[in-house]
């Protein structure tokens, strides 16, 4: 199995790095090598970076801001994929609380705060728990029918430095137009979780189960990755 890069190439964060490549691989169906005279153009992901996660408000990065934080893991994740920071192309990062040291698009900021020359352009995404994802989902979108070559997408959240603020100023401000046609659409997360594990007796023990088998499909699928076609594939991609 092979993968063969075209010039162009992307990157995603709490960060990955993706490539635009014409993939000649094994199709994941059979397992047999595609027709090597009509490659797949795809987007590829060829670096990750994350920062590690601590305690909310009490763990050593809850006085950093985030720009600082996302910023740290763009460069890395820049930096091992070997791309020169003026090629990436757009910046997009997924985030939720989008307030205080997170405002002002704040994936401009940690681009800046990366090192990215000020040509790059970002853009945030809030799609709320998806956001990160959709931030990928974009980036890949970009790739394959925007015509960019390389992008950098993930996800931030800065919990110590911004919930509380945050969901105190959402709930002062909301819109009782909103509130009318729906009461609990203000209602955080963490609300939302309290509520449905009481009307359907949802126990902690059950959730901690629950965890732990989501854990252990993970590392099941990590495993999987490191099958013959996928690892030389991945290979090939961190030389280049």
């Amino acid at each position: 199995c092979s993968s063969d890069l075209a010039p162009p190439r992307i990157i995603a964060t709490q960060t990955l790095t993706l490539v635009n490549v014409a993939v000649d691989h094994c199709s994941p169906k059979t397992q047999e090598p595609r027709d090597r005279s009509n490659p797949v153009k795809e987007a590829v992901i060829v670096s990750t970076a994350r920062t590690p996660i601590g305690r909310a408000f009490k763990g050593a990065l809850n006085n950093i801001k985030s720009p600082s934080m996302m910023g740290h893991a763009i460069a890395h994740a820049v930096a091992r994929a070997g791309v020169d920071g003026a090629e990436v192309e757009d910046v997009v990062i997924g985030s939720v609380l989008n307030a205080g040291t997170a405002s002002m698009n704040v994936a401009r900021l940690s681009a800046l705060a990366a090192g990215l020359p000020v040509s790059v352009a970002a853009q945030t995404i809030d799609r709320q728990c998806s956001s990160g994802l959709m931030a990928i989902a974009i980036a890949a979108k970009q790739i394959l029918v925007d015509g960019f070559s390389v992008c950098v997408a993930g996800g931030q959240d800065n919990i110590s430095a911004v919930q509380g603020p945050y969901f105190d100023w959402a709930t002062r401000e909301a819109d009782p137009a909103v509130v009318a046609h729906q009461q609990h659409a203000y209602m955080p997360m963490l609300q939302t979780a309290e509520f449905v594990a009481r009307k359907y007796g949802i126990t902690r023990e059950q959730m901690d189960a629950y965890a732990l088998e989501s854990q252990t499909r993970s590392e099941e699928h990590t495993s999987e990755l490191q099958s013959p076609c996928n690892l030389v594939c991945r290979l090939l991609l961190e030389k280049k």
